[in-house]
């Protein structure tokens, strides 16, 4: 088994599932709204998790194998049980609000990631620890709006900061970036300059 198609078990009511290392892709939809699914075991041999692979299901934790490149828009998304992410060198790019609406405490963003996609992990109102790795270059917009993170480090490689990318974090007290801070237009990441300190290397 090779590929597992669009919407293959979306709407079953299947609690467990492993994926074999055979299988390089999970369609869009594949798992979609299996409101019994708690646990999804991924292999090593997984490139690509599709589009809302695993939306609104009830999956606490994944780990997501190194041979996967890409993660798919909302693939996670709505998973309001899940509170661990692991991440793993290899992976390129997070999709547009993959981990969206989840209860994620904490998450490392590898370093082999160029890119998060647009509110990728917004409305995790419970992440409260981001780690951003030297090679990431663009936070897309909304990424982390709505978290609870308290102080994040941008490391220097991150060109680009979407608009309202760190809007509405309510417990913000630090920006530490590792680049020229002037070549970034803070106002349009969302946060509010009088109460936020960004302290960069360059100042």
């Amino acid at each position: 088994l090779e590929k597992i198609g669009a919407g293959a078990f979306q709407d079953t009511n299947i609690e467990s599932i492993t994926i074999p290392g055979s299988v390089k892709e999970i369609g869009d939809s594949a798992f979609s709204n299996c409101k019994y699914l708690k646990e999804v075991s991924l292999n090593e041999g997984l490139e690509k998790i599709g589009a809302g692979a695993f939306y609104n299901t009830k999956i606490k934790s994944i780990t997501i194998p190194v041979s996967a490149k890409e993660i798919g828009e909302s693939a996670f998304s709505n998973c309001e049980r899940l509170k661990e992410v692991s991440l793993n060198e290899g992976l390129e790019k997070i999709g547009y609000g993959t981990f969206q609406n989840t209860n994620i405490e904490s998450i490392t963003i590898p370093s082999s990631v160029k890119e998060i996609g647009e509110g990728a992990f917004s409305g995790c109102t419970n992440l409260k620890e981001v780690i951003l790795n030297e090679g990431l270059e663009k936070i897309g917009a909304k990424a982390f709006q709505d978290t609870n993170i308290e102080s994040i480090t941008i490391p220097q490689s991150v060109k680009e900061i979407g608009y309202k990318a760190l809007h509405h974090l309510k417990n913000l007290k630090e920006i530490f970036y590792k680049g020229d801070a002037s070549k970034i237009n803070w106002g349009n990441t969302g946060i509010d300059k009088t109460k936020i300190k960004i302290i960069s290397s360059n100042n």
